[in-house]
């Protein structure tokens, strides 16, 4: 697997998290949308976000969007080229309002015997991973 993560913005944006924090993610797939929010949500929660909402108007909030996805699976070989945008908005209105802006790019193979529920876990994982990045403070 390879990743990388793109932020522009306010780094500080990323503070911890006291309260209901709106959570929104979309996927294209009704499936694969689940199972990608169920692994950011398991995330955000050891990373210390305990009130997860799904209300548009909550703040803070991320919104995560898996804007491309070219994926390949056959039984002996498997790709995949995805890229994901988190904008995490923070308490405030307007021009008060801090945010940070991230894409992340996750690319991966597999030259061998794989299955096709275990290449979308590993995928799920690997975009769950690079979401936490776009929203929980370094550590």
């Amino acid at each position: 697997w390879q990743g990388g993560v793109e932020q522009k913005g306010e780094a500080d944006a990323r503070a911890s998290v006291d309260g209901p924090f709106g959570l929104s993610v979309k996927a294209g797939d009704g499936d694969f949308t689940k199972e990608l929010r169920a692994a950011i949500e398991q995330r955000l929660h050891a990373g210390g976000i305990a009130t997860l909402v799904d209300n548009p108007v909550a703040r803070p909030r991320a919104d995560i969007v898996l804007e491309e996805a070219q994926l390949r699976w056959l039984p002996f070989y498997a790709s995949v080229k995805a890229r994901e945008r988190v904008l995490l908005t923070r308490q405030g209105r307007g021009a008060d309002a801090r945010g940070l802006d991230s894409r992340a790019t996750v690319e991966g193979s597999c030259w061998g015997l794989v299955s096709q529920a275990g290449w979308r876990t590993a995928l799920i994982d690997q975009l769950a991973d690079a979401a936490a990045k776009g929203v929980l403070p370094e550590r």
